[in-house]
This record gives structure tokens, sequence and C-alpha cells, in this order.
């Protein structure tokens, strides 16, 4: 896994240094967020886990004597991506630093810098904090002039929620506004929905909720844990955790949507005689065949529950033990591991098949894999990680680095992008998925394990934040 991670990066500094991706057909570098060195920002953390401190220096000391031109750009980002991204990135990389060092004093500030600007979504009319009217953040800022923009017209439920992220960065700059935006957005929910009680909420809301029936004319809305909704009941959790599990209705309504989930989304059935479970979408409680990758993150998280709490029982469903209940529903290919696209599910509900065999990085699956393994020790998921890792060496990789696949059904489907969450999620899920159940001194190890549970939570760009103890 070093070694991918240093063919893919050592490639990005030889020909890409500064960009945000690389074209990795052709060795160009690629500016498609903006030239805000996405890739660079993503890849920090990963880089310190491994070891790779030289890499890790130039990246810091680069990105800090040109962020504040790329900060102040004339540019409107989404507050999503960038937050879980950019600002995930540096407070990722700043809590894998070198305690006390120069690196870490930049990484604070360029985490505040960026903040600042990104929470500015939260307030209304660009950001006039005096103003009272609440709502939830907008779905685009602008940079440069803080002003807020509602693209698609409605707010998609995990742009509402990126309390994980914002309090990490209140915990590491000592700024107060990024956990009080944080704070505000969960009174809204709390208020209009009932999210302690109610478990599962739709995938787009108005930007200024009014109850529980103000989604239900929104064009598309659907319940679903895959696209716009799936980070919203990770951090749930994982918000929890970082808070030192003291805010009990966080806890409660993860619990509240888990169990809404498996006796009301969850579909059971029997494939070659193996037990699995499909996550589908629903158009409002109408049934869709469908099941998007990115709700490959479920049995993971379902993991790290079991893990920090060790209160389950046999007789809970989604208890890790039950390796059949919950483990990723995708199948391992012998091609290649098609997770980037999505599953149908027959009506008998006694089959799968690829709607897409596109494949664009695989993040959420091997994140499954690593939970699974942390929880069980089974060693079904390193073996199923392993032949995921084989298959990118032998069907992904390029000169440049690794490539997406617009077909994994045909030879010479490499697209040419390079996703920057390769770096933050793939490689590093790897790495730990495969890292020793006990290593010598190295950023990030506790009790001989790297990013001990009990010390670190990962939010969903893969990026570490430190518990408080």
């Amino acid at each position: 896994m070093e070694g991918m991670m240093q063919h893919a990066y050592g490639r990005y500094e030889a020909v890409a240094f500064g960009a945000d991706e690389t074209n990795t057909l052709s060795g160009e570098g690629v500016d498609n967020w903006g030239g805000l060195s996405l890739t660079m920002v993503d890849a920090l953390d990963t880089l310190a886990l491994m070891g790779m401190r030289a890499e890790f220096d130039r990246a810091v000391d680069w990105l800090h004597q040109h962020y504040r031109e790329a900060h102040s750009k004339n540019l409107s980002v989404n507050t999503f991506e960038s937050t879980i991204r950019i600002l995930g990135g540096y407070l990722g990389g700043w809590t894998l630093a070198v305690p006390d060092s120069r690196q870490r004093a930049m990484l604070a500030e360029m985490a505040e810098d960026i903040g600042l600007r990104l929470v500015k979504a939260f307030y209304p009319h660009a950001n006039n904090r005096e103003r009272k009217t609440p709502h939830l953040p907008y779905s685009d800022i602008n940079l440069a002039t803080g002003g807020g923009a509602l693209l698609a017209g409605y707010v998609s439920l995990s742009e509402a929620n990126v309390g994980l992220d914002l309090r990490a960065a209140t915990l590491v700059t000592g700024n107060p506004v990024f956990a009080e935006a944080a704070a505000n957005v969960r009174v809204l929910l709390r208020t209009h929905y009932n999210v302690d009680a109610g478990g599962l909420l739709p995938v787009l809301l108005p930007l200024v909720p009014q109850g529980m029936d103000d989604f239900k004319d929104i064009p598309g809305n659907k319940l679903g844990l895959g696209a716009r909704g799936d980070s919203y009941y990770e951090y749930l959790l994982k918000e929890w955790i970082l808070g030192g599990k003291s805010d009990s209705s966080l806890l409660r309504s993860w619990q509240n949507s888990m169990y809404k989930i498996y006796h009301n989304v969850n579909s059971h059935a029997e494939v070659d005689g193996v037990g699995q479970d499909r996550i589908a979408d629903f158009e409002l409680y109408r049934s869709v065949p469908k099941m998007d990758h990115l709700t490959c993150f479920l049995p993971g998280t379902l993991a790290l529950d079991y893990i920090v709490r060790k209160d389950y029982n046999e007789s809970d469903s989604y208890t890790p033990s039950r390796r059949e209940r919950w483990r990723t529903s995708t199948a391992f290919e012998d091609l290649l591991v098609s997770t980037g696209g999505t599953l149908s599910i027959a009506q008998e509900l006694d089959w799968a098949k690829n709607l897409t065999s596109a494949c664009i990085g695989i993040p959420e699956a091997i994140e499954a894999l690593w939970y699974m393994w942390r929880a069980t020790g089974d060693w079904y998921y390193r073996e199923a990680g392993w032949r995921m890792a084989r298959a990118l060496e032998r069907h992904a990789r390029t000169p440049y680095g690794y490539s997406s696949l617009g077909n994994v059904r045909k030879s010479g489907s490499c697209t040419g992008w390079q996703p920057t969450y390769f770096f933050s999620e793939t490689l590093k899920y790897l790495y730990l998925l495969f890292s020793p159940d006990s290593i010598g001194e190295s950023p990030g190890v506790q009790d001989g394990i790297l990013l001990h549970h009990s010390v670190y939570v990962l939010n969903t760009e893969g990026h570490p934040y430190a518990i408080p103890t």
C-alpha cells in the first residue's frame, strides 16, 4: 500500500504539483476544483500516516505559501465538499503533524481561514450573524464575497450536517463560531423534523425548514443512505464520539435511524447460500430497487458503533459477528470490484446485478472492510481488501498514478480521472486494513493500533480528528 501511495503521489509531485488533480493518462495537472490544490490537501494525513514526512512537509510549506491567494478567489465552491475535503484535510494534517511543529501551526492557520469562509454558508444574507432568521447552510458559497447560493434549489441532507468537521475545527482553532454553526443546524432539525425520535429524513430539504410536510413536494425527493444522505447518518454516531459521548440526543438519533433502516429500508436475501442485506432507496416511502454504492459505508459505521459501545447482544440484527447480515452487498468480481456503481434488487429480493460497470475508487467498501476487520478479526475482510488492491494495481495503474475505469468489463477503459479521495480514503483504508496489529512509534498510534477508535474519529473523507481527552 505504501508503494501505491508513493507511485500515485510521487507522480503528482512530478507532473501536477499544485494542481487539483492529475490526469493519469496524459500526465497533466487538472484544476477541476478551481485551483485549490485539492490532491495535496486531501493527501496530507495519509502522507503523515505512512511516514512520508518529506512529502508532507513540502506540501504544507507550499500550501501555506499560497493559501491566501487560493482561499480568496472569486470562486463559488460546494460547501459540503469543501468542508469535508479542504477544511477536513487541513484538520487531518494537523492531527497527525508533529506536536508543536511549524507545520502544525500553519495547518491550524489555514484551517481557520478556510473555515471562516465556509461557515458563512450557515448564516442568512451573506452571513450577517446579527440576522436571526435561521436556515440550513447554502449548498455553495463564494470564497471571496461570502455570498451563498442554492444551486439545486434545495439543501441535501448530507450538506445540512457537517457538524463533525465544524466541531473539530473549533477544537483545533479555538474559534467557537464553527461549533455554534453546527449546533444551530442541529436545533433546526430537532425543532422542525423531530430527528431524535423520527429516525429517517429525505435527502432534500428546504433552506428554511417549516415542518414535517415541507419536503413532500420536492421533485425527486427520496429516503436513502446513498448520495446526498449517507454522511448525515454516519455523523450522528461520529459526532457523538467526538463530543466525548456526552450528547445522548445524537446517539438516540443514530439508534432510531438504524432501527428504521433495518425494519423499513433493509431487505434480506440469500445469494448463493450467503445472506445479504441491501439498503434500497425509497421515493418518499415507495421502494426503488437500487442500492447506491455510497451506502457501502453502513457496515463500517455499524461496526464502529459495536467497537466503541460493546453493549450489543447476539439478538441485535446488526451485531458484526453475524457477518452475513451486514457485510457490504457488492460483488467481488475477478476482473475488478465494481462498487463504483449501483445494485439492482430484483422484486423477489433473491439476486442482484450491476447497473453500472464504472469503478471510481471504491473507498466506501474498503472503509467498511477496515472497520469490520477491527470489529471481528475475521480474515474474510482482509482477503476481500487484498483482492481489491490487486485489481486496482492490475487494471487501474498508469504511468502517472491510478485511474478510474469507465467499464470494468472492458480492458483499456481507464478514464484518466484520479479522484482526490483516492489518497484520503482508498489508499488510507487499504493501509489501515493491512497494518500490523502492533507497530512501533508512528503518527496516529495508540496501543499499537493505527488510528485507534478511542483516540481518533475519521470524517466522511477519511480525515482523522483527535477525540478530546
